[in-house]
């Protein structure tokens, strides 16, 4: 079976500046909570680090880490027999799990794509949930994320969009997660506002918006306006199916379409021999080893940003993260 992943640099951050402290020295600290401490009620959900591989078996390297986050899903299917009218309430609670490899010398976290599980976003959230925040000081996470060859910074460069179509999902739970937290709005905000506020009146599961230059020779998309529009959507939203651009490519010199909606991040697709977490934690680290290192030295753009600290104590509340 295969799977796709999605990877990231990541850091623990003090006042907004990137820290030299190993991501694993925090998850070493919060998977020896117990239960209670380890769950947190966030924002985007319920989540706790459930599982880590003892570092000691490894693959390669002990500083290392694969750990399991687990998602408790909000809204539960049933349970049934094929070919039967059975439909029983599931009394338990219903967890997603999402497996993710920490590689230590690039600060390099490799994340599992689960549609029902720990989204990037929701990861980073939950972990800086731990971490202490007053007045002066703000201790956070942050996960960058590592671009393909060609990805949305090739949209920004781009002198020359043809179109942009969004393609929306209105079923989902999300659909008014339009945009990222304290955008602005503006006219193309209230439009995808409106066609969410539409589909409740005259119904639908999907729509689409679109805006091209078409044949005629004047009143062109405005490559800037559109690069505004990109930057305040909120692309992890399940709201957005696609959003496709066609443009002048200028890291491939000619033109391309390329959908937004999964292009932000670079991605690799990788063959499991099983789906346990366990698997699929052997199955990152044999893939970073010796298939070519995926991601690796991204990190060194950050060299001249990072400040010496060490790892504060952890928050142990279980409020709700604001």
């Amino acid at each position: 079976m295969e799977r796709t992943f999605h990877y990231f640099n990541c850091f623990i951050t003090k006042n907004g500046l990137k820290t030299n402290i190993p991501f694993s020295l925090l998850l070493d600290r919060i998977i020896t909570l117990n239960e209670d401490q380890k769950y947190r009620e966030i924002k985007q959900g319920a989540y706790s680090l459930i599982k880590m591989q003892p570092p000691a078996q490894n693959l390669n390297d002990a500083n290392d880490r694969v750990v399991c986050f687990g998602n408790y899903r909000a809204k539960k299917p049933f349970l049934g027999n094929r070919r039967s009218d059975r439909l029983d309430e599931i009394i338990d609670d219903v967890v997603e799990s999402t497996t993710c490899f920490y590689q230590h010398t690039n600060n390099l976290l490799v994340t599992e794509y689960n549609h029902y599980g720990a989204r990037p976003k929701h990861i980073e959230n939950y972990l800086s949930n731990f971490l202490p925040k007053d007045e002066t000081t703000y201790w956070d996470i942050e996960l960058v994320e590592i671009e393909p060859e060609v990805g949305i910074a090739d949209v920004r460069d781009s002198r020359d969009i043809r179109s942009i179509i969004f393609k929306l999902d209105l079923s989902t739970a999300q659909r008014n997660m339009i945009l990222r937290e304290e955008a602005p709005e503006s006219i193309i905000a209230n439009v995808l506002h409106q066609t969410v506020e539409a589909q409740y009146q005259i119904g639908g599961n999907v729509a689409s918006i679109g805006f091209g230059n078409g044949r005629k020779g004047d009143n062109h998309l405005e490559p800037a306006e559109i690069v505004n529009i990109l930057n305040i959507l909120d692309l992890e939203s399940d709201l957005y199916e696609s959003v496709k651009v066609r443009y002048q490519s200028p890291a491939l010199g000619k033109v391309h379409q390329l959908d937004l909606k999964n292009a932000g991040v670079l991605k690799k697709t990788i063959d499991l021999e099983g789906d346990s977490w366990e698997a699929i934690g052997d199955a990152l680290q044999s893939n970073f080893y010796n298939e070519g290192r995926t991601g690796q030295n991204h990190h060194r753009r950050f060299s001249n940003d990072i400040i010496y600290e060490n790892l504060p104590d952890l928050q142990l509340d279980l409020a709700l993260q604001e």
